[in-house]
């Protein structure tokens, strides 16, 4: 008795090449594109803490200023 394995075409190895090699591409693409994203929030924190810090100064600056024209009325009052 002699059984009839089947043969799978070349063409299918081709399609599931083509397949597999569209998924890791996706993949890839997929944590590229993730990371880029971690990479922007992290530099917009980075530069939301140096306007913090810029713009603390300005207004201690403003509160100074403010505090030596209080000082002035009275002075001349």
């Amino acid at each position: 008795m002699t059984s009839v394995i089947p043969q799978i075409p070349t063409g299918f190895y081709v399609i599931v090449g083509g397949l597999i090699l569209a998924n890791l591409g996706t993949v890839v693409t997929i944590f590229y594109g993730i990371g880029k994203v971690v990479w922007f929030i992290a530099k917009l924190d980075s530069r939301v803490v140096t306007l913090e810090n810029d713009m603390s100064k300005d207004i201690t600056a403003a509160h100074d200023a403010i505090r030596q024209l209080k000082k002035e009325k009275v002075v001349s009052q």
